[in-house]
């Protein structure tokens, strides 16, 4: 089973950003050819196996993103309104 590490998830973030596999490589120091494969690894983690890949893959991580940050601001408004009652 492929397991995704530290360092795939700061290639998750800079994918988000736009980053192509150049300026990822430029901004983690990880060689080209090594984000080049750990992004196809990031393809399969993810179940991505067709198509424009590259695109699905970082509306998918976006998407994650957007949901995650959704629901802790929705806990912490919950948390909020238990204080001030």
């Amino acid at each position: 089973m492929l397991q995704k590490t530290v360092s795939d998830q700061v290639i998750e973030s800079l994918l988000i950003e736009g980053c192509d596999d150049a300026e990822i490589a430029a901004r983690t120091g990880l060689k080209p050819r090594s984000v080049t494969a750990r992004v196809k690894q990031l393809y399969l983690i993810h179940g991505i196996t067709d198509g424009v890949r590259r695109v699905q893959l970082t509306v998918l991580l976006f998407r994650r993103s957007l949901a995650c940050e959704l629901k802790r601001n929705l806990r912490n408004s919950l948390q909020a309104t238990a204080k001030a009652s």
